[in-house]
């Protein structure tokens, strides 16, 4: 992958979708092989899963090798690049790595540790607003749960703003779902932080995080039905 990574730098220059691809692959990649833990790996398909990422190191050595070939020529032709769309791959890969080879690890909780809860929801929406226009390729990993996970937290947002003022004297219901929605929306915001700086970024990636999505998605169920 470092390898892989000195020759993409000779085609930066070259701002097409596939350099694009390629780079967030390759992330994926480097993700996967220096934080994967050994306890949550099925050993008995370990060598199923080393097999299948040495094929995707293998496309993205061939696929790196055409795009500076024809770099050098001035001859790219983007459309060469379109056929073997990386990122829907990614996604594939991830749910089939997710079910075949990995073992969930324990659920923990993170509760909100802070007194301003609708502070803190508009710093994290407009963090989540900046990583959706970001181009760092980690980022481009997660784009679509980060991409939910606003839309959701923006209704709720909206919906527990509503009743703000009296929110704290209240009990019940809306205030426990106004509660969980914080405790989620940070566990949230620690497992994309820890996916971009790679801390245990590979359970983050295929559990957490989409733990949380789902939290969310489940909470704002709720609300819509009080």
């Amino acid at each position: 992958m470092i390898h892989l990574q000195r020759h993409m730098e000779g085609a930066v220059a070259v701002n097409y979708a596939s350099t694009q691809s390629i780079n967030v692959m390759r992330e994926f990649l480097l993700i996967f092989l220096t934080d994967i833990p050994k306890r949550f790996i099925h050993h008995d398909k370990l060598n199923d899963m080393l097999a299948h990422v040495r094929l995707l190191t293998r496309k993205i050595s061939i696929l790196v090798g055409k795009l500076l070939e024809e770099s050098s020529e001035n001859n790219i032709k983007e459309a060469d690049f379109s056929a073997p769309d990386l990122l829907q791959e990614i996604e594939q890969i991830k749910g089939d790595i997710r079910r075949i080879f990995l073992i969930p690890p324990e659920s923990s909780q993170l509760g909100f540790p802070m007194d301003d809860g609708f502070l803190f929801m508009n710093l994290l929406l407009r963090r989540l607003y900046d990583l959706l226009i970001s181009n760092v390729y980690s980022v481009s990993l997660i784009k679509k749960e980060i991409g939910m996970v606003k839309e959701s937290l923006e209704f709720l947002r909206s919906s527990f703003g509503k009743v703000r003022k009296t929110l704290d004297d209240t009990s019940g219901v809306v205030k426990d779902c106004w509660v969980r929605t914080l405790d989620v929306a940070y566990e949230t915001e620690h497992a994309i932080s820890s996916i971009l700086v790679r801390d245990k970024a590979l359970s983050h990636l295929f559990f957490s995080l989409p733990s949380d999505a789902d939290k969310i998605k489940l909470i704002v169920a709720e609300v819509t039905s009080l």
